[in-house]
């Protein structure tokens, strides 16, 4: 079933690896023919707008998009997904181990220092974080905090994958290039 490939596929890739990567072919060799192999491309973009990934065989088989099936705008690629909840479960394990502490300015900056950190880190190497903000004294009250509760503001832009390229050609025998330097 397709389903065990793309799973193949995100068991052995980076968490900003994405599925549509011509790469992700040598994770498919295990597939030996496609039941429909004479889908369009505007098949696919309904297949991909309806949340359903996609294989399809040209220069062999990979896959034609990498959705998931929550068809919220922005919230479809499963990159974007796996992204978001690598993020997401990295951040709540560096916050775990505040849970008990004394909620103290120093302890609250620390566990903010700690996120910032880390998402500085992903940004540092250009991997899934283009830019983020975390927020701590704005997301909070004196009464949540004296209740024990500490709430932070976590915003991230990703990085985008290029999802489609388009070439602009102009070839001919009377094009004119301008070298700019």
């Amino acid at each position: 079933p397709p389903h065990s490939f793309m799973a193949t596929v995100l068991a052995m890739t980076d968490v900003d690896f994405d599925p549509i990567d011509e790469e992700a072919k040598q994770y498919l060799s295990g597939i030996s023919r496609l039941t429909y192999e004479s889908l369009t491309r505007e098949d696919f973009i309904t297949l991909a707008e309806a949340g359903i990934s996609s294989l399809e065989k040209q220069d062999g088989i990979g896959w034609a998009n990498s959705v998931v099936n929550c068809l919220d705008a922005g919230k479809e690629l499963v990159t974007r997904r796996r992204m978001a909840d690598f993020l997401i479960l990295s951040m709540a394990g560096r916050m775990r181990h505040f849970v008990g502490k004394l909620g103290t300015p120093e302890n609250r900056m620390q566990m903010g220092g700690e996120l910032v950190a880390f998402n500085q880190a992903l940004k540092g190497e250009g991997r899934i974080v283009q830019d983020f903000a975390i927020e701590q004294e704005g997301a909070n009250t004196e009464a949540q905090r004296s209740q024990g509760q500490e709430n932070v503001q976590y915003l991230c832009d990703l990085l985008p994958h290029m999802r489609s390229i388009v070439l602009l050609a102009t070839v001919g025998s009377t094009v004119v290039i301008n070298q700019s330097s």
